[in-house]
């Protein structure tokens, strides 16, 4: 599990990384919680494919002191082919 402050500007990058991918494969990225994607389809390179994470504003956290994305990879070749992560947000310390 990555951790980042809920600032609004952090971006927390994820690799999804998958052996034997046909030519032209994608991972469809979906998100669960807080934050944004930078992109919902990756096609993987070389065993891998990237998107990031941005960060809720606090105000999005309303009164709580965290929040958790849940981030799922999904094969597009293979539906059942799946990974996540979780990317927790926390209230900054300073600012």
């Amino acid at each position: 599990m990555k951790s980042a402050p809920a600032d609004g500007v952090t971006s927390v990058g994820l690799a999804a990384d998958v052996d034997g991918a046909p030519a032209g494969g994608v991972l469809a990225f979906s998100i669960d919680g807080v934050g944004l994607l930078s992109m919902t389809n990756a096609k993987v390179v070389d065993g891998s494919a990237r998107t990031s994470v941005w960060a809720p504003f606090e105000a999005d956290l309303g009164n709580a002191a965290s929040a958790t994305a849940h981030v799922t990879a999904t094969a597009s070749w293979d539906p059942a082919l799946t990974a996540s992560a979780d990317v927790t947000f926390e209230v900054p310390s300073s600012g």
